[in-house]
């Protein structure tokens, strides 16, 4: 990745300052990113969000979450990262 300018945030979302940024790349837990965290995650300002999911229902969740707050979903793939088991990782896109 050519990105000098690019941060590197590891931190729990309830310990996060919202920090100007043009893109967000988010792994939540199995539990998605809820309320609070959508919250702080749109208070970056960011254009892009990219949310990396385990778990259907909570991304559903979270699409609904970061459509309350302008993001609209411009994409998403499935990866099959655990064969012959009912596990997904979701890679999904939004943009406002």
């Amino acid at each position: 990745m050519n990105a000098p300018e690019a941060a590197v945030v590891e931190s729990l979302f309830e310990r996060w300052a919202a920090t100007p940024a043009h893109l967000v790349v988010a792994d939540p837990a199995r539990a998605g990113l809820g309320r609070s965290a959508v919250e702080v995650l749109s208070a970056t300002g960011a254009a892009r969000v990219v949310l990396v999911s385990c778990d259907p229902v909570s991304l559903a969740r979270d699409t609904m979450l970061l459509a309350e707050h302008g993001y609209r979903h411009d994409g998403s793939t499935v990866l099959d990262l655990f064969p012959h088991t009912p596990h997904v990782e979701v890679v999904t896109v939004f943009d406002r």
